[in-house]
């Protein structure tokens, strides 16, 4: 690999790394045994965000919008509909809403989108290129490990 291939590997890396933002998560979780456990999750994303969140008693949503129309989002217990809720349904792949864990993921229109439940919490992402699919993929790891 020459100098040139290895200076912009370098430049794209410390580019990626200074344009993510840390977040966090701050909620309740229900566990297996259904005690509730307080959360504060740890995670990074890009900046730019539109940052909306909803809550109702223990149901909490943090959905996080950019320019580009990509969505990411976290989600527990919440009754109301979530991004990709539609596309699920859409593709029978429902069967499993119930189910204590499940990861779905597609493509779109050429997007990703993906959602990976654990117990009463939901974390996805939806309408991401390939960039933002790296990116919302590593969030979704440091909020699940």
């Amino acid at each position: 690999m020459g100098k040139k291939n290895i200076f912009f590997i370098f430049i794209f890396i410390f580019v990626s790394c200074t344009s993510l933002k840390k977040q966090s998560y701050k909620g309740i979780v229900i566990n297996k045994e259904k005690e509730q456990i307080k959360v504060n999750h740890k995670f990074k994303l890009p900046k730019g965000e539109n940052v909306i969140i909803k809550t109702s008693g223990m149901e909490k949503e943090k959905c996080f919008k950019y320019s580009d129309s990509s969505i990411f989002y976290i989600a527990n217990c919440v009754a109301w509909e979530l991004p990709n809720d539609e596309i699920i349904k859409d593709t029978k792949l429902s069967n499993c809403f119930k189910c204590y864990s499940y990861t779905y993921e597609g493509k779109e229109n050429e997007l990703y989108w993906k959602e990976v439940k654990i117990g009463e919490m939901k974390i996805g992402y939806k309408k991401a290129n390939s960039n933002k699919k790296y990116i919302f993929d590593k969030a979704i790891e440091q909020i699940i490990r």
